[in-house]
């Protein structure tokens, strides 16, 4: 079975956040960002068969996070 694989390492990030003044001295932050890792392929052909085939897989990544901050 033959194989190549190609990959894509350029990537990039989006994101961005909100901050909510909830007291005088108490901030409840919000920030989410997207993360795209590029891709990765791989093609090859079966030992077996002629069969052929080819696979592509997007990596990309979700993030969400949240807190509390207190001013003295």
């Amino acid at each position: 079975m033959g194989r190549l694989q190609h990959r894509d390492p350029q990537g990039y990030t989006v994101g961005g956040g909100v901050e909510y003044a909830a007291t005088d001295n108490s901030i409840l932050p919000l920030e989410g960002s997207w993360t795209n890792f590029g891709s990765i392929s791989v093609e090859g052909e079966s030992d077996e068969t002629d069969a052929t085939y080819e696979v592509t897989q997007d990596v990309s990544n979700w993030s969400i996070g949240t807190g509390v901050s207190f001013k003295f």
